[in-house]
């Protein structure tokens, strides 16, 4: 029952910040979209959610997805084992460490509220499963899936590269039916990396010029 295609609007999770922040970007490109193509420019009645997000697709989030900050109405769907602010790295470190032994690998940093994840009804869940300390990992969200009764397609980002954060973005825009919109986000990070590359080296070869100079002198 799990990765069927979609009859209708996706309702999504997302557990991981940057996955979260790739779903508003292509967000926001579908507004920009949307305004181009409406009479006067405007957001159509249609398009009007409870969900703070523009086209009420996203439904949660997890504590640590904070950007855009328009999304932090979103229902919070994990919370962390640490809570005390006041410990030092070390102290940190030392608390990650036992509990990980303890666990026996497993990940006890993180819970998810299963409950109200069950409750959102989610038809894509966005992840990942690089690190169980960072985030709540896909072993976890699996467990809270597999007893739902409806069907959910989560989809782990496991970037190892630049090239992987940016093949990110066209993962997600495939999950969430916004192919169109992705592309065009991809393709503006694409270039955006392109120009400051140039400009680094530009900028690189600017400098290696003056040094030169002043040791001539």
């Amino acid at each position: 029952k799990r990765n069927r295609p979609f009859s209708s609007t996706p309702r999504v999770v997302s557990l991981l910040p940057s996955a979260t922040e790739i779903f508003a970007a292509i967000e926001e490109e579908q507004l920009r979209d949307g305004k181009k193509k409406a009479p006067g420019g405007g957001q159509s009645t249609d398009d009007a959610s409870s969900s703070p997000s523009y086209n009420g697709m996203l439904v949660g989030r997890s504590h640590e997805c904070d950007f855009p900050t328009y999304l932090g109405e979103l229902p919070v769907l994990t919370s962390q084992a640490i809570q005390d602010t006041s410990l030092s790295s070390k102290e940190i470190d030392t608390q990650v460490r036992s509990s990980l032994s303890e666990a026996s690998g497993s990940s006890p940093l993180y819970s998810i509220d299963e409950a109200l994840l069950e409750s959102l009804k989610p038809t894509v869940i966005l992840t990942q499963d690089l690190c169980s300390v960072c985030s709540v990992d896909l072993a976890v969200v699996q467990r809270c899936i597999d007893k739902f009764a409806h069907p959910v397609r989560v989809v782990s980002l496991n970037p190892y590269s630049l090239d992987d954060v940016l093949a990110s973005v066209l993962t997600v825009g495939e999950a969430i039916s916004l192919q169109s919109e992705a592309l065009t986000v991809h393709k503006d990070l694409r270039e955006r990396l392109a120009y400051w590359s140039q400009t680094g080296k530009e900028l690189a070869a600017v400098a290696a010029l003056r040094n030169e100079d002043e040791t001539v002198r």
